[in-house]
């Protein structure tokens, strides 16, 4: 499991993007404003996308999946998420959520 930064070149620059994500969830991550969301990779496929939002002391992650997810790999996905909030917001408390994307 890896949690692929925002606009990483992954999924932005190359020219066949088939290799990792379907063209229908790669339409899934695109926004009216411009903003490209974190990617969860899962057996090096695209499934897929991850936000942080933060208040006062505390900051959540949010990971949106495009289908089922194997237990065995939603609970590598909340150990990646729980590392990059420790890197991300040390101090906060830390909430991991699976849903919408805010």
């Amino acid at each position: 499991m890896r949690l692929v930064a925002e606009f990483d070149n992954l999924v932005l620059s190359h020219a066949d993007r088939t290799r990792v994500i379907s063209d229908g969830n790669r339409q899934r991550l695109y926004t009216r404003n411009g903003i490209f969301p974190g990617t969860v990779l899962v057996d090096g496929f695209v499934a897929g996308a991850w936000r942080i939002t933060r208040s006062r002391g505390s900051a959540g992650l949010t990971a949106e999946m495009f289908g089922a997810v194997a237990p065995q790999d939603r609970d590598a996905i909340l150990a990646e998420a729980e590392r990059l909030l420790g890197f991300a917001a040390p101090g906060d408390n830390h909430e991991i959520r699976f849903g919408p994307l805010a």
